[in-house]
């Protein structure tokens, strides 16, 4: 079902992006400021905290690499998908971000819904939090 349901995932993430560029909601002074007490806080965050967590499926996937007919394509496979999960997983927090704030987003338990929830374009389009409930589910 992951790869019959794969296009609808992502051509409905992609229009509501677009609903949410137009519905006006992105207010990029809400990411500032941007590295506020420095580079050595982040890193050591990103080096204690997030670095085991979302990584350690990969890990353990490389445990089968050595019993692969062709462990190269295998390892190019994961680096390619570890990158495109990483890349929208940072595309969606800048856009919570932009359009809760920081700490509406660190509280709500699903900030992508809140997100979702807020967007208005022309008066008609709205609650469209249903979509999303449907895509997770």
């Amino acid at each position: 079902s992951g790869e019959l349901l794969f296009i609808f995932m992502y051509i409905l993430a992609v229009a509501g992006f677009i609903l949410i560029i137009f519905s006006g909601l992105i207010d990029f002074k809400n990411l500032q400021p941007v590295l506020e007490e420095g580079l050595l806080p982040s890193v050591k965050v990103a080096l204690s905290e997030t670095l085991y967590f979302p990584f350690t499926e990969a890990i353990v996937f490389t445990m089968i690499f050595p019993y692969l007919n062709d462990s190269k394509k295998a390892k190019v496979t994961m680096l390619c998908a570890t990158g495109l999960s990483g890349i929208n997983l940072v595309i969606t927090m800048l856009i919570n971000i932009s359009v809760l704030g920081v700490n509406p987003t660190a509280r709500s338990q699903f900030p992508l819904l809140s997100t979702v929830a807020s967007i208005q374009v022309a008066d008609f389009l709205e609650r469209l939090d249903v979509f999303f409930m449907l895509a997770m589910v």
